[in-house]
């Protein structure tokens, strides 16, 4: 499911959304629309995944950890790179 969301907002992204690097100034939601939203889906599913993970209980923690190296894995192998490096 994430790739297939991913896949979703990456495919929006234009040619010219990256030639104008609009991304890297104030105006990126303006400029670059579709490059700011998957720039937020990043942050918002790392920082998902890092609340996931950082909990007191060890036990927990080690499983939600062993699921998330899953996750990576299958990721790998659908050559998703940008969930592999949000995880």
């Amino acid at each position: 499911q994430l790739t297939i969301y991913e896949w979703k907002l990456f495919s929006k992204i234009t040619p010219s959304e990256l030639m104008s690097k609009g991304w890297s100034t104030d105006r990126k939601d303006e400029l670059s629309p579709h490059i700011a939203a998957l720039t937020r889906w990043f942050n918002k599913l790392s920082f998902w995944i890092v609340s996931t993970i950082l909990i007191p209980n060890l036990v927990e923690r080690t499983k939600i950890l062993s699921k998330w190296i899953v996750v990576a894995e299958e990721c790998r192998r659908l050559n998703n790179f940008n969930t592999i490096m949000s995880i």
